[in-house]
Order: structure tokens, then sequence, then C-alpha cells
């Protein structure tokens, strides 16, 4: 599937990110039963 690490930073809520094939999904949990996705993106521009 893929690879998730959290994001380095000061962000609330704790931030995510997994990375699958050549995109990237940065993504947070607002709760135990829930997924927010914030930005999907090729890994090169996902950050910009």
């Amino acid at each position: 599937m893929g690879d998730i690490k959290a994001l380095i930073g000061k962000s609330s809520p704790q931030m995510y990110r997994l990375r699958v094939s050549k995109y990237c999904i940065i993504f947070y949990y607002p709760n135990k039963e829930n997924t927010c996705i914030l930005k999907i993106d090729s890994r090169g521009d996902v950050y910009k």
C-alpha cells in the first residue's frame, strides 16, 4: 500500500503523510472514526 509518517512541526492536529507510488497524501485524524484528507498531489509538488 504505502508508508505513513507523522509530519514534523507544531501543527494542531498532528498531520501525517502517506506515500503511494508517485503520489503523496497529507491528512490528519479529527477523531478515532474519521480521516480528513487535506491534499493529494505528486510527491514533488505536495509541499509547495
